[in-house]
């Protein structure tokens, strides 16, 4: 959405510069109660600082008011709503400090740009419902919820200022009769009778209105002047013309004008989400999605430990002598237990949703809520969220004291180097074994020595140390070039230091107490990276385009293009060099006189702040401003394949260091979380079990496998087999060329069923039994052969005339294919059977213009009898980005969705984003359909999906892959790419896929006492990996 950012303007002259431990940096706004500064916290987090005005200060009903207000406004869970963070009302103003939220009201957005959208209508009206479920879940309400309290920030609308909200117990002692509370056209009637009791359904009233104005600029009652609009909300029904249709009924019974006749925030809340139209549901984000999903199970959680009061109430009641009294608490006793016994599962489901929220702001967070709720019950659910939390890399973190700007391993992976604002600190597995002396300013870079005894640290000025023992680590020598040093690494024989400043200096350190000069740049030419042999640099020269050194400091070559090289690969053969602010270029160096440029990198979000080769070179790690870090396999640098992404918000990535064997990786920060954080980038990598030999190398392969674990591979006229049984030892089982009828395009597909291959191509289905290709269906004319399912041996084929259907075949060896059934259909665009034959999910291209499509699915457990059992509206899907299991279907665009085939409701299960792929080849399902097998672009995906959660990448495949096939017998993934096949062992995923808890204990213990006390209160403490 766009709209007007928030506007800053410079303090005044009578404006403090600082509120307690707050720094102020300019103005924000003013109301009836204050100023709103933006602010720093002590660890540099911007935060919104509201400053009461001298005449309610000095009110002392007003402050004891404010301060009950600030208490209960600090128990808001910060779902949708900008998180209360600190407040002092004995300070001179009091003041209240929430968080900051970068981005535009819904006021200035609608103003600026005119209604949103339907389907952005419906991501605020999810986002505000939200707001008040946490809010009244508090005890609170609002009381003046309008646009102007509404930021659309990233990701998810947030809900601002609770300055006038009340404790829902106090509403009717602070807000008396003559008062009323709130905006002209949003307040509620209830507000206006002189009562003085609105409550909760006040805010359901406003929240109404609200999506009413953002859906078509006005709100439903506007009436020429206030007391008309106060005219129309008493007497007048709404107008609700302009809301969107699947919105307009719910909107309808929030504006009820008795409020017993509203829905509650966590009813509203659950209509909305129970809704999943494929408009409504692509527009809510992930955040949003999990936002609302804890703030529902919150409000649950609330309500529990009262049902248990009650029931030890009844038993108190019910007591008495004998029978009837032994019998009466025994009954009280069940109830109890019953009840404690739902408490710990809305305590589990409240891990969960927050373990969900936390996944990319704190991952190690994420992966202790997710540990100890599934310690209290494994169920699928929660292993799922211990997958997701192990899928985000997250391997550990070394928290420090100050932000922290560059981390380094030293080269055996025993000890690491960090380093920040004024201090530098080596650590030894999670313990800090020594800090430098202070007084090195802010360090910008380490690197340890090969042989790990030295290390060199960049920053005010160059320092080197002995750190053979990392505890006592001693000072060698200290070079004061007059500016701050930005860079510093060794060659690989250890024997040579280069550094970076106003000019780059290569450094003789055999006497590492005694550096000595080789070589200056001069201050316009400066090199900025240099092979690991050190002997060669390369740099932006005097022009501003790429040139490249030899050590002695002679010019190569130069003006090759513009960019910055920012990365070297070990061997010095491949450079990396950035383009603007999102493209990295790779240039073969093997002859440095002559780069040859290769491929190019260019990154879906925020700008690139740092990029780092692998040991092995065949790697890259790019990092970004928003605290994302992405690996690249660059074993081919013609075509670079994303295999990792890793997030923790909070601030950029200033620097990057992989372990000595690759496995790892090393980011400072993000800048606000003080540390260091370790990330594992092959958890879930597939080890390579064979490459199929022999057969014809061919570009644009598909792959199957059949039942008997024979893989089939083919493409361009030739079809090659293999016997997996045994999977470490493979063995050709035959080869076939395939020609295609005169006119016919190559073949496309390849099938086996019960031993006879098939293969599939311009829409007609071919048998290469007996002496050459038999068309199977010689008599189709303008029909199309849509899908085969080899197991069943069924085959769904479109037909025009005399009326469109799909007819459902069942193949018959040699004879002609039986007809089993027919479906109706109408313009039909893809379909795909389900694992096993089970289902047939039906795409029409009725919306292919407005991208959008819709699926039907149907049960053919009985293929003579087929069942619809759903219709879902989905984005419109190519004709390879539709899967069905058993239980439900998979389609697959920039989204990832997983949606019920058995409810019979148009509802989206589960989704994930998948921005930083393309458009989808091929996809596969694994027999118990756990597993998706994703071929794009010249990778394949491979993604746990299920009901149980949203979908989670866990590994992905590079090697220019052009198709994807699971056994059913075994744990393999087979791929194909122009190159040959191979094989994948699955069993360490499967493993985890049974019990994630041994994999992630691994990394964490789970929750700690003190942070159980807080997120699972009145349960007694339990240990998930003792």
């Amino acid at each position: 959405m766009g709209g007007s950012a928030v506007t800053m303007t410079p303090l005044r002259s009578r404006d403090p510069e600082r509120l307690g431990q707050y720094e102020l940096l300019g103005r924000l706004g003013a109301g009836g109660m204050g100023t709103v500064f933006l602010g720093t916290g002590p660890d540099g987090q911007r935060v919104a600082v509201k400053a009461i005005r001298p005449e309610w200060s000095a009110d002392p009903a007003f402050l004891a008011r404010f301060r009950s207000e600030v208490k209960r406004a600090r128990e808001v869970p910060p779902f949708c709503t900008a998180a209360v963070l600190d407040a002092d009302v004995e300070h001179d103003p009091p003041y209240l400090v929430v968080e900051f939220v970068d981005g535009p009201s819904l006021a200035g957005v609608v103003s600026d740009r005119g209604p949103l959208k339907p389907s952005e209508v419906y991501g605020l009206a999810v986002g505000v419902a939200t707001a008040l479920v946490a809010i009244h879940s508090a005890g609170v309400v609002h009381r003046d919820l309008k646009p102007a309290n509404v930021l659309l920030a990233v990701g998810l609308p947030k809900v601002i200022d609770f300055g006038i909200a009340r404790g829902a117990e106090l509403s009717a002692e602070l807000t008396g009769p003559d008062q009323v509370m709130g905006t002209i056209g949003y307040v509620a009637p209830e507000s206006l009778d002189g009562s003085g009791k609105a409550g909760p359904a006040a805010d359901v009233f406003a929240w109404g209105v609200l999506i009413g104005y953002a859906a078509t600029g006005r709100t439903p009652f506007r009436g020429d002047s206030p007391m008309a609009t106060i005219g129309r909300m008493l007497t007048q029904p709404p107008d609700l013309s302009g809301i969107p249709d699947s919105l307009r009924d719910l909107v309808a019974t929030t504006l009820e004008k008795d409020p017993a006749g509203r829905p509650t925030a966590r009813e509203l809340l659950d209509s909305l989400l129970s809704m999943g139209t494929a408009d409504v549901s692509s527009n809510v984000t992930p955040e949003l999605r999990e936002a609302a999903l804890a703030a529902r199970a919150r409000s649950r959680l609330r309500r529990w430990p009262r049902r248990v009061l009650t029931a030890a109430v009844v038993a108190v009641l019910l007591g008495g002598a004998g029978f009837a009294a032994v019998q009466a608490r025994a009954d009280a006793d069940r109830a109890s237990d019953k009840a404690k016994q739902q408490g710990r599962t809305l305590v589990q489901q409240d891990l969960l949703a927050r373990s969900a929220a936390a996944l990319t702001a704190d991952p190690g967070l994420a992966s202790r809520l997710a540990v100890s709720a599934y310690g209290m019950d494994r169920s699928a659910r929660s292993g799922a969220a211990v997958m997701a939390a192990l899928a985000t890399g997250y391997a550990g973190e070394l928290t420090t004291d100050s932000p922290v700007v560059s981390a380094a391993f030293r080269p055996d992976g025993k000890v690491i180097a960090i380093g920040g604002e004024g201090t530098a600190e080596l650590w030894a597995g999670s313990s800090r074994t020594a800090a430098l002396p202070s007084g090195l300013g802010n360090v910008n870079e380490l690197a340890f020595s090969p042989d790990g005894r030295t290390l060199a640290v960049a920053a005010d000025r160059l320092t080197v140390w002995n750190v053979v023992d990392p505890s006592a680590p001693r000072l060698i020598t200290t070079r004061d070039g007059g500016s701050a040093v930005t860079d510093v690494r060794f060659s690989s024989d250890g024997r040579r230091l280069f550094t970076v400043a106003t000019r780059a200096t290569l450094w003789d350190v055999r006497d590492p107490g005694r550096p000595r000069a080789l070589w200056n740049s001069s201050t316009t030419a400066i090199p900025t990276v240099m092979s690991a042999d050190g002997a060669v640099f390369a740099g932006t020269g005097d022009d501003g385009r790429l040139t490249v050194w030899r050590t002695s400091g002679s010019r190569i070559v130069t003006g090759v293009s513009t960019g910055t090289p920012v990365a070297l690969s070990a061997d010095g053969r491949v450079l990396a060099v950035q383009d603007g602010e999102k493209a990295i270029h790779f240039y073969d160096l093997t002859e440095p006189a002559e780069p040859q440029r290769r491929g190019t990198i260019t990154v879906s979000g925020d700008r690139l702040s740092t990029a780092e080769f692998d040991p092995s070179g065949t790697a890259i790690a790019l990092g970004r401003i928003d605290g994302t870090v992405e690996v690249w396999n660059v074993a081919d640098p013609d075509s670079p394949v994303q295999t990792k992404a890793m997030t923790r918000t909070g601030g950029w990535i200033t620097s990057i260091d992989f372990s000595p064997d690759g496995t790892r990786i090393l980011t400072p920060g993000p800048r606000l979380t003080k540390a260091a954080t370790l990330w594992r980038i092959d958890g879930f990598a597939p080890r390579r079990r064979a490459t199929l030999k022999g057969g014809t190398v061919i570009p644009s392969r598909t792959v199957s496998v059949s039942a008997e674990d024979v893989v089939a591979a083919g493409s361009a006229g030739h079809l090659d087999y293999w016997d997996v049984i045994d999977a470490g030892n493979p063995k050709p089982a035959g080869t076939a060329k395939l020609v295609p009828p005169a006119g016919e395009p190559p073949v496309s597909s390849t099938y086996a069923v019960h031993g006879t291959s098939f293969y599939y191509t311009g829409g007609s289905l071919y048998s290469l039994t007996g002496a050459g290709p038999r068309n199977v269906f010689p008599d189709l004319g303008a029909g199309f052969v849509l899908d085969l399912e080899p197991v069943r041996g069924l085959v769904a084929v479109l037909v025009s005339a005399p009326q469109e259907q799909i007819r459902i075949h069942r193949l018959a060896g040699e004879q002609a294919p039986q007809l089993v059934a027919t479906i109706p259909a109408a313009n039909v665009f893809t379909a795909r059977f389900g694992l096993a034959g089970g289902t047939l999910a039906v795409a029409d291209s009725a919306g292919q213009q407005s991208g959008s499509s819709n699926v039907t699915v149907w049960d053919l457990a009985d293929p003579a009898i087929p069942a619809k059992t759903g219709t879902f509206a989905v984005n419109s899907v190519g004709p390879a980005a539709l899967v069905a299991g058993a239980a439900f279907t998979v389609t697959v665009g920039q989204d990832l969705t997983v949606w019920n085939n058995r409810d019979g409701k148009d509802r989206s299960v589960r989704t994930a984003r998948r921005t930083d792929f393309g458009r989808p080849d091929s996809l596969a399902l694994s027999a118990d359909g756990s597993l998706l097998a994703v071929t794009s672009g010249g990778s394949t995906e491979i993604w746990s999906v299920g009901f149980a959660s949203d979908p989670v990448l866990l590994a992905v495949v590079g090697g220019r892959t052009t198709g994807s096939a699971f056994s059913s017998r075994q744990p393999l993934l087979v791929t194909a790419d122009p190159a040959g096949v191979a094989l994948w062992d699955l069993v360490p995923i499967r493993a985890v896929l049974r019990d994630p808890l041994p994999a992630a204990c691994e990394q964490t213990s789970g929750l700690t006492a003190a942070e159980w006390a807080a997120y699972a209160p009145g349960l007694e403490f339990e240990r998930p990996c003792s």
